[in-house]
């Protein structure tokens, strides 16, 4: 318990510095780049955004294997190395194969996918081919990454791309100031940070596997043998991908450009939760993949645990965002006239980004099972569900209706696939068990929430003020409906006591 609570601290503490290095940096690319030279760095993103896809549907299988090594560090150690060996010849093949696409298509990429006003085409085009540079290794530190998260090592994984993320964007403004305002040097940059971040990936990584084999050989039959659940993993993460987007998507087309930007700003600030959410999911996928297949006590042990988890961080956080999105808005912006528009509309997308919760467990299920077709299928109608609601309610010309279709798409697939996955994994009585812990943690965090909500400060000090009182009076909330419930007390006295020992092992 107490190393899932470090690596859970670490994911949040790494998703946390992500961020804030992201808010101080992006103001100085955008000031030294300009915005043409900025949209380049848009195409990187996105490029690096739909490799991850393809990603994760490699690495589900060696993540699965490295976690059920932990347990026995000796059995299958061969197999494991041929393993990681094999992955590690395919994904620096498949890096090859992506900077050797880069570096030929890099002219006709400059040509045809950019339209471009300053920038030289040259310029543009040494931008493409560094790109490549840098979207190459990120399949060999994708491998690395891969292997200390499922080896329950992620203080390590968030602690070296904390660090490589700083050493990045250093690299990054001090190649803009001072050899060149171009997005090739800021390219270029990326691809030099990768290096350093694949070393010290691959350092630590080799040191947290059971002992290996020391000449592994390829082997072409665990890739075959991993085929489905890549296959599975890809398609799934790809519908995920549309799901997340098809929204703007749609409404690009449906409704006036002003509306589009004041709900794609609302869907940025919801969209945060997600940063709650996933870091849990990364800590308890390694307990998935070991647990899925032993006996069925300890799936539903694990299923609880990670559901109370989400619980635990999800219900402050949505409900502070809810209660006080304008006061945060008008904080953040300065416009009192954007916060009162954006608020509803947040207070709607935020609900449906709370539901995501469920499907991100069973996501866990299924890489850990490759028991995917349940929520293949809901993920479809939830998307199918979201087109006509798109379609249909912008003849409303309201845009909180408009919004509705969101937690539509995350409802649906929060409960179409649960009484597969709850029958085959977890077995009867779960669901009662985790709605009864939802209602006692919700209804002491909604209480103080509106309690403090009334509280009114002047000016934007005083609005941020006011929301960072809502979100501390939120998360005492949720800690008083975990300290009424027995497993919360369990939870508490646990680590009293491990921070105790570790206290008394200082001392001594």
């Amino acid at each position: 318990m107490f190393g899932l609570a470090v690596n859970l601290i670490a994911n949040l503490l790494g998703k946390a510095w992500g961020i804030v290095v992201t808010l101080v940096t992006v103001p100085y690319y955008v000031q030294l780049l300009g915005r043409e030279g900025y949209g380049l760095v848009t195409v990187l993103n996105s490029f690096a955004m739909l490799q991850t896809i393809l990603d994760t549907g490699l690495g589900v299988e060696l993540g699965r294997r490295v976690a059920r090594s932990i347990q026995n560090r000796e059995q299958n150690a061969q197999e494991l190395g041929e393993f990681i060996h094999t992955m590690g010849i395919l994904y620096w093949l498949l890096a090859c194969g992506v900077f050797t696409i880069f570096a030929i298509a890099s002219p006709w990429l400059a040509q045809h996918l950019v339209q471009r006003e300053a920038l030289s085409l040259d310029a543009i085009s040494q931008t493409f081919m560094w790109m490549g540079a840098w979207l190459a290794l990120q399949w060999p530190i994708a491998l690395w990454n891969q292997i200390l998260i499922n080896a329950e090592r992620q203080a390590i994984q968030n602690a070296i791309a904390s660090a490589n993320a700083l050493l990045r964007a250093s690299m990054a403004i001090a190649g803009l100031y001072w050899i060149e305002a171009s997005p090739k040097v800021f390219a270029c940059m990326y691809a030099m940070s990768s290096v350093a971040h694949w070393m010290a990936l691959r350092f630590f990584g080799r040191r947290v596997l059971p002992p290996l084999s020391p000449l592994p050989r390829f082997r072409f039959d665990l890739l075959k043998a991993s085929r489905n659940r890549s296959i599975g993993a890809f398609a799934l993460n790809s519908l995920f991908l549309v799901t997340s987007s098809i929204d703007r998507v749609l409404l690009a087309s449906l409704i006036p450009l002003g509306d589009l930007g004041l709900y794609g700003f609302a869907q940025t600030i919801a969209s945060n939760l997600s940063h709650v959410i996933s870091p849990v999911f990364t800590a308890y996928l390694p307990r998935f993949h070991r647990s899925v297949g032993a006996e069925l006590t300890e799936t539903r042990s694990v299923y609880i645990q990670a559901m109370r988890t989400m619980f635990t961080m999800v219900v402050p956080a949505s409900c502070a965002l809810i209660t006080f999105a304008q006061p945060f808005i008008f904080g953040w912006t300065g416009n009192g006239e954007l916060a009162r528009d954006a608020t509803p509309i947040v207070r709607i997308l935020a609900i449906g980004q709370s539901f995501s919760l469920t499907p991100t467990l069973f996501a866990a299920f299924a890489y850990a099972s490759g028991f995917f077709r349940p929520l293949l299928i809901s993920t479809s109608i939830a998307i199918i569900a979201g087109i006509a609601w798109f379609s249909v309610s912008h003849f409303t010309h309201s845009l909180t209706v408009v919004a509705m279709g969101w937690p539509l798409m995350q409802l649906i697939n929060a409960l179409l696939p649960s009484t597969p996955f709850l029958k085959r994994f977890v077995g009867q009585g779960v669901s009662r068990i985790l709605i009864k812990d939802l209602i006692v943690l919700l209804i002491p965090t909604a209480l103080i929430c509106l309690a403090i909500n009334p509280i009114s400060f002047p000016g934007r000090v005083g609005a941020l003020i006011k929301a960072a009182l809502g979100l501390v009076g939120a998360f005492l909330g949720t800690a008083l409906g975990v300290a009424l419930q027995p497993w919360g007390r369990k939870w508490i006295a646990l680590v009293r006591k491990r921070i105790s020992q570790r206290f008394s092992s200082h001392r001594t």
